[in-house]
This record gives C-alpha cells, sequence and structure tokens, in this order.
C-alpha cells in the first residue's frame, strides 16, 4: 500500500518536463519538508513532486530556485548517505538531473581535483551551544555572487562590522565563486550581529549565516566544544583516519587535510585553499559522493560525541549541587536549636515556685 500522504500518486512520466532533479532511495517517511531539508544547501527548492516510477516506487522530482545550482547538488549528493536519524530519516539518496538541465550538462569526467571544507558538510547533529566570545567568523550560504562581485558582497558585509577576512568558496569545475563563503569580523559582536540578522524569517535561497565550524576548529579544545574538532577526521599527524579513507574507497596519497593548523608538509601534497579547514582529493565523481559522505559521518560522531559529553558535565554539575545542598541540610539538622525553641527549664521559668506565687509575695 502506498505511504500515508501518498494515495493517487501519479506516474512519472505525467510530471511536467521541466529541468529538475531526480530523486530516488529515500523512505516512505520522507515529504517536502525532509527534501528541501536535504536541498537547502543549494539555494533553496522551489518545487517537490512525489510519483511512481516505472519499478511502483516512490520518487520525485526537484526543482531549484536556482537551476544551474542542481548540477552542483547532483555532483555532492549522489549515491550520498543523508539524514540524522531524527527529522530526516537516513538513507542512500540516488539523484540524476533530468530536462534541460541534463542536456546543458557535461558528463561526469574522470578523476578530479575535489575541495571540500568542512562547513559544507551536512551537521544536523551539531550541538546547538551559545557560541564562545572568542569566535568572530562566520559561514555564509546562497550569497548572491551572480549579481554581485566581490566587492559588493564585502561592502554588504560591512554592514554589521568591520570585516578582516572574507574569503569565497569556487566551484571545483567552473572555477566560478559557489556562493559560499567565510567573513571573518573584527569582534565577536559584529559576527553575532551577521549571524542574528540572516537568521531571522529566512527562507530557501536567502543568505544565511552560521558560526563556522573551521573556526571552532582552530580553536581546539579551547572553543565551545571543549574538544578539537580536528580528532574527527585525522590523526596527530594530521593524516586522514583509514576508516574514512576506507569509507571513501581512497588511498591516503589522494586525500589531504590542510588547515592553519595543519599545513601538510608532505612532498606529494597539493597547495591548500586557504586557511580554513578543507579537504583535497583527486577523485571521480562516485569516490567524491562516498568521500563526503564518510567525513559527514565523522563529523556527526564527533559532534554527538560532544553532545553527549556537554550533557554528562551538566548532570554532574546538577548531582554536586544536590549532594552540597544535602550536606548542608545534613548540617542543620545536627546543630542544637536555638534557646528560644527549647522552651522554659523543667519547673517554670526562673523565680517560680510550683505549687504557689512567685518569690518576693
Amino acid at each position: 500500500a502506498p505511504p500515508n500522504g501518498d494515495v493517487g500518486l501519479q506516474a512519472e512520466e505525467t510530471l511536467p518536463k521541466v529541468p529538475c532533479i531526480v530523486v530516488r532511495n529515500f523512505p516512505d517517511s520522507w515529504q517536502d519538508s525532509q527534501v528541501k531539508l536535504v536541498f537547502a544547501l543549494f539555494g533553496g527548492v522551489s518545487a517537490v513532486r512525489f510519483a511512481l516510477g516505472a519499478d511502483a516506487k516512490r520518487m520525485a522530482h526537484v526543482e531549484f530556485k536556482k537551476a544551474e545550482n542542481m548540477a552542483k547538488a547532483v555532483d555532492q549528493l549522489h549515491l550520498t548517505h543523508v539524514g540524522d536519524g531524527d527529522l530526516i530519516e537516513e538513507c542512500t539518496i540516488s539523484c540524476e538531473l533530468s530536462g534541460s538541465a541534463k542536456q546543458s550538462t557535461p558528463a561526469p569526467a574522470g578523476p578530479l581535483r575535489r575541495v571540500l571544507f568542512v562547513d559544507e558538510l551536512p551537521m544536523l547533529k551539531r550541538p546547538d551551544l551559545p557560541p564562545s566570545r572568542k569566535e568572530q567568523e562566520v559561514y555564509l550560504t546562497s550569497l548572491p555572487v551572480e549579481e554581485c562581485n566581490e566587492e559588493q558582497i564585502k561592502s554588504w558585509l560591512e554592514g554589521f562590522g568591520v570585516v578582516d577576512d572574507m574569503f569565497l568558496l569556487r566551484d571545483d569545475r567552473t572555477g566560478k565563486f559557489s556562493g559560499r563563503g567565510y567573513a571573518r569580523f573584527k569582534t565577536h559582536e559584529q559576527a553575532n550581529a551577521c549571524v542574528e540578522a540572516t537568521r531571522e524569517d529566512a527562507d530557501d535561497g536567502d543568505i544565511v549565516a552560521v558560526w563556522s565550524e573551521s573556526e571552532r576548529a582552530s580553536q581546539r579544545a579551547s572553543g565551545a566544544y571543549g574538544i578539537d574538532p580536528h580528532t574527527a577526521f585525522a590523526g596527530p599527524s594530521g593524516r586522514v583516519l583509514s576508516a574514512i579513507l576506507g569509507a571513501a574507497k581512497l588511498k591516503a596519497a589522494v586525500l589531504w587535510m590542510f588547515s592553519e593548523l595543519y599545513p601538510n608538509r608532505d612532498r606529494g601534497a597539493p597547495q591548500p585553499e586557504g586557511k580554513r579547514l578543507h579537504f583535497i582529493a583527486t577523485c571521480t565523481d562516485e569516490q567524491f559522493g562516498q568521500l563526503r559522505s564518510a567525513l559527514a559521518s565523522a563529523l556527526q560522531s564527533f559532534h554527538e560525541k560532544v553532545a553527549k559529553r556537554l550533557r554528562e558535565a551538566k548532570e554532574a554539575k546538577e548531582r554536586e549541587a544536590k549532594e552540597r545542598e544535602r550536606e548542608r541540610e545534613g548540617k542543620q539538622r545536627q546543630q542544637p536549636p536555638p534557646a528560644w525553641q527549647l522552651g522554659p527549664p523543667p519547673g517554670g521559668p526562673p523565680g517560680h515556685h510550683p505549687g504557689g506565687p512567685p518569690g518576693g509575695w
């Protein structure tokens, strides 16, 4: 039987022939909101149409507000594990371009130099923590790079305060700006103003600023997490963990991690793309999807570890507070009561003679 809400789904061939992404292999629990969350980083979704494929299984046609971002989304999400197990049931989705988008997009090439910044990974399990006073950098998505140049974008950001550094990310294939980037402000208050301003009433496709995961990594154990985020991906030497290499089906010789703390001095290492925490790999599109999924899984495990650690620390403090309260109450019970609570001494108050009038009568 069709899942709830899918009764009367039309056949795939009856859907409008418009540029879209065909998404398959997702669970029955997915509705419009789940699909939109999965594709939120690519400029927003304008329409989601569910249908039954030729195999009689549920699928969806997803249209973007910015059609030029569809190829990038397919490139990054095809055969990738997505979902957080909470709002979005986990699965490995299949994505392919359809309509004129497919015709205008070149066939996937062979191994290519790919760059992936830590803030480009999905972070559905990121602990909801107040930022530390040391945080001054934000990560931005949906920047209007098609309509504005770098100077105009920086000028807009300076409406929140002094911008010490701005770094815009580029598409690996075209070399054009991708609409994502970093901005480091002079003060924490200025960065916070940017985060708060873009958070209010943000719709799909609007510019959104969040606290930079890369900056938190640069602060290591002294940052908001109390644990170094680099440890999610690499050992003390900076070499990527073998578990990630295995999941991505890559060799250490084609995958490197870089940041301002890990410059990676291997002779065969490529030039880093700035100082933010990022990964560079030479791989096929399929391998890149597997790599992105492996890195996202490692980061999710790290965030869950941080959340557990913070929860346990909070519970320990609450237990200590209760123990101190019990000790205080115990000490109060052991102390003798004040004299006024003891009542008159045996035989009555001073000067009283039982059975007769007070002395002096």
